[in-house]
């Protein structure tokens, strides 16, 4: 019995001992060796200073280009906003209307000596940055609501188009929701409550200062939270909400945002319930419940607790 017993501690120790080492040498592994990513990572399988993708690799080419639709050839993507994955066939995209298709530019480009020695563009390569290129423009021009004129000239700067597409594993766009364009000024993110059998799509909107809630198939827009071009900071209205996140019961919460500085919470029929946050003074501020910018909310559905990027 004691020697079957010696045995078998034996090869319990022995298997330990192997798992370990292999552990290990898969670490090393996992800091060094080629893997997608390439970089070096002190976590294995994370982002690392010198690694941009993690253990990823880019796919190229998707999705595809938005100018490859039918009758949309002399326009591209404009800023992209948000994503949202609800299957590897349903990548739910919002950006901020389009751009002209920019020929290639060949030879050393247009010398800008206006502006800095030596300077040309494109500069590096770069065509645009679409950020500063997509509308809209002024959130409000003398107390009202902007019509991005101050972006450039609709249909020659800018198509106020594909605000919101719908695009499978394969970079196809197989849904464009042109029929809520007009709706929408900044579309800032997309979601699908993970607890929602419906799998309604949420888009919030910071420069309408609402959030709108869709069927599946955008068909139907089913519900309305905020005002829309009103801005206040009470159980109606929102001030360039922007983000969301959900508990198992369905509630919900809105990040609010870049003009108010609070978490507003709300039941799973989007009743108000609650809210807190105030505004802070920045860049000393220390008092908890004071905040500047509340740009990020994410619940650990886990524990259940909220978490706030401010």
């Amino acid at each position: 019995m004691a020697t079957r017993w010696t045995a078998t501690s034996l090869a319990v120790a022995a298997f330990a001992v192997g798992y370990l080492v292999a552990d290990q040498q898969s670490t090393i592994h996992g800091q060094s060796g080629p893997r997608p990513g390439g970089g070096f990572s002190a976590v294995p399988a994370s982002i690392g200073s010198l690694d941009v993708t993690g253990p990823y690799d880019v796919v190229a080419d998707w999705p595809k280009d938005i100018s490859t639709l039918p009758g949309n050839e002399k326009w591209t993507w404009g800023a992209g906003q948000g994503v949202f994955a609800e299957s590897p066939d349903r990548v739910y995209y919002v950006q901020r209307g389009q751009l002209p298709v920019l020929p290639p530019v060949k030879g050393p480009g247009t010398a800008l000596p206006q502006i800095a020695p030596n300077l040309s563009f494109p500069v590096m390569g770069l065509m645009r940055n679409a950020t500063q290129a997509s509308p809209p423009g002024a959130l409000e021009v003398n107390g009202k609501p902007g019509d991005d004129s101050d972006a450039g000239k609709a249909g020659v700067d800018f198509l106020w188009e594909n605000c919101i597409v719908v695009i499978d594993r394969n970079g196809n766009i197989i849904e464009t929701w042109k029929q809520w364009d007009k709706m929408l000024r900044r579309p800032h993110s997309v979601y699908i409550s993970p607890y929602d059998p419906q799998k309604n799509v949420w888009v919030v909107d910071d420069y309408r200062h609402a959030i709108f809630k869709f069927t599946n198939d955008g068909k139907k827009l089913l519900q309305t939270i905020g005002v829309p071009n009103e801005h206040a900071s009470d159980d109606k209205h929102f001030y360039r909400p922007t983000f969301m996140a959900w508990q198992p019961d369905g509630s919900f919460y809105v990040s609010d945002g870049y003009a108010n500085t609070r978490v507003v919470k709300f039941d799973k029929d989007g009743k108000y319930l609650l809210s807190w946050g105030e505004r802070g003074n920045p860049p000393n501020e220390t008092r908890p419940n004071y905040m500047n910018n509340v740009h990020g909310v994410s619940v650990d559905p886990m524990t259940r607790q909220v978490y706030v990027n401010d």
